[in-house]
């Protein structure tokens, strides 16, 4: 099972170095990224739990 650490550890934050607002955080953007897998995972989940019951 992939936890969100491992996700976290592959994530690569780049911006072209201008330092502009158009650049994220490695914090920000960690954070955006374990919101967006939290939701993929509760959807799935969902998603299985719906299957499961239909057997």
């Amino acid at each position: 099972m992939i936890t969100i650490d491992e996700i976290e550890s592959e994530v690569v934050v780049e911006g072209d170095g201008d330092g502009d607002s158009s650049e994220r955080s490695p914090e920000v953007e960690r954070e955006r990224l374990r919101r967006i897998v939290r939701e993929l995972l509760h959807e799935e989940i969902h998603r299985f739990l719906r299957t499961a019951g239909r057997t």
